[in-house]
């Protein structure tokens, strides 16, 4: 077949490199304009990355030294939370969980929790998680967005991917705007494929015209909508996490490259005017230099994959930069198309029965992170009307209330949150709801006695 991707970016890179390697006899070519930019948000990743970055699922033909020198990138072993609960403490969450964590009940994590309430299995700094052997293999990487995108382009075009360099102005379907025909540039030239795949981010360029496209909106769970990114200048002991400063209507991230931090305030514009944003951002961190501010819908497109069109990167769904979910669930989508559903001819390849049961996975993907996301929200800070708002459990979705209700007398298990289609599991909520103080000694102890666990 013949597949087109609009839009570079790590999104259109990773895809094309994707296909072109597990199935080199399709026809790849990505479209891209090099006048437009990217967000360069997304700095960080999950373990897939990892995975991903070494080969695990195919040969991608990368060296992990090779991406690290490439793309400035440094060690992420988990999260560290700053003031999610309003007394200026803070928790660490790493990447992975503990040696029991898919078992019920999570052991390790039950007796950490009792042991010493602050330090569930003794990791909450790097230090110790750094020294314990399960933590420090489930690591990912922080590094520069726009380098990234720059590898992946690198490594797909020596693989044979073909590139052209043009703006697009407009697509054509079929009458019944159930698939593409092809897209069209500014110059009025037509590109034809059997395939299309949507990576144009925001902008949606292609699904946003196709019927069942459309976007669903996570606004009402996750409402923050804005963000403003600056830099400061990297420390000789700089972290091997990513820290998250919870502020009056949002946070702020800060990730380590090998050359800077890179750092972002998401908030709120309900609750928080620009100007007002930028004076707390002046004030907390010494007025560094704006570098972009963007605008987002927090959601996911209604269908991820109508007739002959996928949607992928921001083009199919985001949530926030929250937990760096965008490369992995770009990973994941990729993944489950090119191993499972692409075929060697466009009949094949768009059966009804593939296209449905793969939007269905996907979506209970998304909404799976939506609703871990919104835990992270619930350590009952009210000094700020965002914060009282976040906290009130209008935000919450039935699923988030079923799971804090769990946490009034014990310890969510893999039962009540599985390890599904690369969603977080509970080995990574328990982190949270610990932090946030969902659950605690109590609940630990009600636990172990419930399953009679000596």
């Amino acid at each position: 077949m013949k597949i087109i991707i609009l839009g570079g970016g790590t999104a259109g890179w990773l895809a094309a490199l994707s296909i072109i390697k597990t199935q080199p006899q399709h026809n790849v070519t990505v479209v891209e304009s090099s006048k437009k930019g990217i967000v360069g948000a997304g700095e960080g990743s999950t373990g897939i990355f990892v995975d991903f970055i070494k080969n695990k699922f195919f040969d991608t033909g990368i060296k992990s030294g090779e991406f690290m020198d490439y793309c400035n990138a440094t060690y992420k072993l988990g999260i560290k939370h700053v003031n999610w609960t309003g007394d200026d403490s803070s928790y660490f969450a790493p990447l992975g969980g503990s040696q029991t964590s898919f078992s019920s009940p999570d052991l390790h994590l039950c007796k950490g929790i009792i042991d010493n309430p602050s330090k569930p299995y003794m990791i909450t700094e790097l230090g110790q998680a750094y020294e314990n052997d399960f933590i420090a293999e489930g690591h990912s990487y922080h590094f520069d967005a726009f380098k990234v995108g720059e590898f992946f382009a690198k490594k797909a075009v020596e693989a044979g991917v073909k590139r052209i360099d043009t703006d697009i102005d407009g697509v054509g379907t079929n009458s019944e705007g159930t698939d593409v025909q092809f897209i069209i540039d500014k110059k009025g030239n037509r590109y034809f494929a059997d395939f299309f795949i949507d990576c144009s981010g925001f902008s949606r360029k292609i699904c946003a015209g196709m019927i069942g496209m459309q976007w669903h909106s996570y606004s009402d769970n996750l409402p923050v909508n804005s963000a403003i990114s600056f830099q400061l200048p990297i420390e000789d002991d700089y972290d091997k996490f990513t820290t998250a400063i919870a502020m009056d209507a949002g946070w702020v991230w800060k990730i380590p490259t090998q050359t800077r931090y890179g750092m972002g305030y998401v908030y709120c514009d309900k609750f928080i005017t620009r100007d007002e944003a930028i004076q707390e951002i002046n004030k907390k961190f010494n007025n560094p230099e704006i570098l972009k501010e963007f605008k987002f819908t927090s959601g996911r497109s209604n269908l991820l994959w109508q007739g002959n069109c996928l949607s992928l990167g921001l083009a199919a769904a985001f949530s926030e930069p929250l937990e760096a979910t965008s490369i992995h669930t770009t990973i994941v989508q990729v993944l489950n198309f090119v191993m499972e559903h692409l075929q060697s001819t466009k009949k094949r390849t768009c059966n009804p029965h593939r296209i449905k049961h793969y939007n269905d996975e996907m979506i209970s993907m998304y909404d799976n992170i939506r609703d871990f996301l919104i835990i992270h929200y619930t350590g009952k800070r009210a000094d700020t009307d965002f914060w009282k708002y976040m906290n009130s459990g209008e935000t919450y979705t039935d699923r988030v209330k079923y799971i804090l209700d769990i946490c009034e007398d014990s310890i969510p298990s893999s039962v009540s949150i599985p390890d599904h289609n690369s969603s977080p599991a509970a080995s990574l909520w328990n982190w949270v709801l610990h932090g946030t103080g969902n659950i605690g000694a109590y609940q630990a102890n009600n636990t172990i006695n419930k399953f009679k666990i000596n």
